[in-house]
């Protein structure tokens, strides 16, 4: 019975270690059956509003292990988790590959994105099955957070549509309109940042709602309004503001956003045309257009009370500000009777707010008149290129707002001075007058440009050239025929007036002769009858500049190494004394030549042997003319014996020689102040070898002993004769002792897992085993001292 029982014990233990090997043999299969894959989930996005249209997932497998000729299955759940932590699953799909698809070629599978219009995380979870088998699960959450989150809108719903629209928290929209009638902006509210289940509450001016993200997303607000209607046409600026605060349970606040919506509104309407019907003035593109008194017949310029008085039966509010910007007073009599001038502002309001600057034509004096004073102004602007809206009156289709041309100048000379008789630039053109025989370099010299025609009745009355030379001349000057108005700037030249005819001086041109050589002069450009202009033959003229041989023999300046002069140097003064030390034994003489082509002699160094000695410094000019300057170097009297007290110095110098540590290598400077060094665990001090630069200077090292971990600073401290300090530091940094290094057990975490799981397992094998075992020995101990007992008692029974 008892071989029976032990059998039946064995038997359990038997089939308990078959079932615990069965555990370690699925926690291996675990490790040799998973098949990874190599996946990755990428999203297309919407451009303008950032929602995820599709999702791709692509995979292969990681280790290229799949059996090729098998047939798997991979099942791909999705869903979407919005802001607030509700979860919508979507649509599962399946897919069969074979193994060598999954081994050799990149896959891919199109994911419907669930959510459009919110942010939120896609969780993509993906199982490779083989048949029944699950030998490979992975998740990929991908984050969401592109799209876009604020405000658009439109127009009367929808009747307009923005030009421009941003979107954001604080959202911008441009519109166009041309209707005179109400407008009513629509808001739409795009929800990314929202949730479709989340109740909220939303405030728009003093209208409030409570709604679903969802109801949110699908429902139109409206804004502000405007009128057009008798208004003027610009820019009509609105601005709006909802509020969306999350509410929880309890409804109570847990979030809030606030869109902002700038809206700019351009009602296109011709103010222009209505205003200057309404007003009397010329107004165009921003401009409100006067004429000088005297330009184009005109005798006077408009003045504020006009306009004032032009809209006295308008509800336009008018406001005028002069040439500096201040605003003026509308109720002022002096105001009123006063005249627009160039570069006022004048501002009508109704609805929104119409600019017109004034250009006074004609004024370029800010008088409102047009006389010869604006054309000189006018020519010097044009020379300089200056932009002058009031002088600009020739419009060419190319022609840059305000920039002056040439045909400007001629228009404008034609109102000052009206054309007379003449036949229109037949035969005219220019010619240069005669050059002096011989031109020296230094010499100033004229050349004139005479006007040249075949009709002695034709005439020109203006110019426009350019005058180029080379490197020997300098245009310096122009003058003009007093019958014209003229200027000139870096060689370019513009002069208009009345009429001139054949071999008349038109200008003359003033040249300085800079450099010895040939040179060449060339007058190039345009003359004009009154507004009709041509380009001119080119004027050329050759020019010989030669030098004169030069006379000069001065010297410019004179000097000593040592001494002092009795005046000061002057070129036209021969004769000068110098004082010098009565130990002196030699002086230097030095000076430089006013002109390089004259030579010297005697600016040397003079041996002083004597109490006194002459010095004769010769100047020969190019031509050969001669200039002797005289030097008397005088010594000073030697002074009677007089005993010289001796100072003694301190000396200062603080620097180190040298600077050594033993066992270690330091690049020593002694401008360098500070150092650094490692040391080990085990150093206490440094072996410091500092040797000062001054034998007299003494050397003090500090905080050298008992070094702690981390950094010790060790003070050399350099102390002058003077008492003059100067430190050096070296930084030494003590290593931490090091301590035995731990034992890492290298191998895949997940691999590790599973011995100790087997450990764990054969353990408690064992540990029943022992309990099984211990209790079979205790029975048979048991049994043992039973019989013991039955004999000692027939023993006793015996004795009895």
């Amino acid at each position: 019975m008892k071989k029976i029982t032990k059998i039946s014990k064995i038997f359990l233990v038997l089939t308990m270690i078959f079932s615990q090997l069965s555990s370690v043999v699925t926690v291996l299969a675990d490790e040799i059956t998973s098949k990874p894959l190599d996946a990755s989930l990428a999203a297309v996005t919407d451009e303008e509003l950032g929602y995820v249209e599709k999702y791709t997932l692509t995979y292969k497998s990681e280790k290229q292990d799949y059996d090729e000729e098998k047939e798997y299955t991979i099942e791909l759940e999705s869903s979407f988790e919005y802001l607030n932590g509700t979860i919508e699953n979507g649509t599962d799909v399946v897919v069969t590959k074979t193994g060598s698809e999954l081994n050799n070629e990149v896959n891919s599978s199109d994911l419907d994105p669930i959510s459009t219009y919110y942010n939120g995380v896609y969780n993509l979870k993906i199982t490779v099955k083989d048949n029944a088998a699950v030998i490979y699960e992975e998740s990929i959450p991908y984050v969401v957070n592109t799209v876009k989150s604020g405000l658009v809108g439109t127009l009367n719903n929808g009747e307009v549509e923005p030009t421009n629209e941003t979107l954001g928290i604080v959202s911008t929209g441009e519109y166009t309109v041309n209707e005179e009638k109400e407008y009513t902006q629509n808001l739409m509210i795009v929800p990314g940042n929202l949730s479709p289940d989340s109740n909220y509450k939303v405030t728009i001016g003093e209208n409030e709602m409570l709604m679903t993200g969802e109801d949110i997303a699908q429902s139109t607000f409206d804004g502000s309004k405007i009128n057009t209607t008798s208004s003027l046409g610009g820019l009509y600026n609105t601005n709006d503001i909802i509020t969306i605060e999350e509410l929880d349970n309890n409804d109570v606040v847990i979030n809030t956003i606030d869109y902002t919506y700038d809206a700019s509104i351009n009602y296109d309407k011709n103010n222009d045309e209505a205003l200057s019907e309404l007003t009397g003035l010329s107004l165009n593109n921003g401009y409100l257009y006067e004429e000088a008194i005297g330009y184009n017949n005109s005798d006077s310029v408009t003045s504020i009370k006009e306009i004032v008085d032009s809209l006295v039966n308008t509800d336009i509010e008018l406001s005028i500000y002069d040439e500096n910007n201040t605003l003026l007073d509308l109720t002022n009599e002096e105001v009123l009777n006063s005249q627009l001038k160039n570069n006022y502002r004048v501002v009508f309001t109704r609805g929104t707010e119409v600019t017109y600057t004034v250009v006074v034509t004609g004024d370029n004096t800010s008088d409102n008149n047009f006389d010869s004073d604006d054309m000189k102004v006018t020519m010097n602007d044009y020379l300089e290129g200056n932009k002058v809206l009031s002088m600009d009156v020739v419009k060419g289709e190319d022609d840059e707002e305000g920039l002056l041309t040439f045909d400007d100048i001629m228009k404008l000379n034609t109102e000052l001075n009206p054309a007379t008789s003449g036949d229109v630039n037949i035969n005219l053109g220019l010619v240069y007058g005669g050059l002096p025989k011989e031109i020296y370099v230094g010499d100033t010299f004229k050349l004139n440009v005479l006007v040249k025609s075949e009709n002695a009745s034709d005439y020109i009355n203006g110019i426009n050239a350019l005058v180029t030379t080379g490197n020997n001349l300098k245009l310096t000057n122009v003058t003009y025929n007093s019958n014209l108005i003229g200027t000139f700037k870096d060689n370019n030249l513009v002069a208009a007036g009345t009429d001139l005819k054949n071999e008349e001086v038109l200008l003359t041109l003033e040249f300085t002769a800079i450099k010895e050589g040939k040179d060449s002069i060339t007058l190039s450009g345009s003359i004009a009858k009154n507004e009709n202009i041509e380009e001119f033959e080119n004027l050329t003229t050759e020019v010989n500049v030669i030098r004169k041989i030069s006379s000069n023999n001065n010297l410019s300046s004179l000097k000593a190494s040592v001494g002092t002069f009795d005046i000061a140097f002057d070129k036209d003064v021969t004769v000068y004394t110098l004082t010098v030390p009565y130990d002196t034994e030699s002086v230097i003489l030095s000076g430089s030549l006013e002109d390089i082509t004259s030579t010297v002699d005697g600016l040397i160094e003079y041996k002083l042997t004597d109490d006194k000695t002459t010095a004769n410094i010769t100047v020969v000019a190019e031509d050969g003319t001669i200039k002797v300057y005289t030097v008397y170097i005088i010594k000073e009297a030697k002074p009677e014996n007089v005993a010289t007290p001796v100072t003694y110095y301190y000396s200062s110098n603080n620097y180190l020689k040298s600077l050594e540590i033993d066992g270690y290598e330091i690049t020593f400077n002694k401008e360098t102040n500070e150092y650094k060094i490692t040391v080990k665990s085990d150093v206490t001090s440094l072996d410091i070898k500092a040797i000062p630069e001054d034998s007299r200077a003494r050397v003090e090292i500090t905080g050298n002993e008992k070094f702690k971990k981390g950094n010790n600073t060790v003070t050399i401290t350099v102390t002058a004769e003077d008492g003059s300090t100067r430190e050096y530091k070296i930084t030494a940094n003590k290593e931490s002792e090091k301590k035995e290094a731990l034992t890492e057990i290298e191998g895949n975490s997940n691999t590790a897992e599973k011995v100790v799981i087997i450990i764990l397992i054969i353990l408690v094998v064992l540990g029943l085993l022992y309990l099984i075992f211990k209790k079979d020995e205790q029975e048979v101990a048991t049994v043992e001292i039973k019989k013991e007992q039955k004999i000692d008692n027939k023993k006793t029974n015996k004795k009895n």
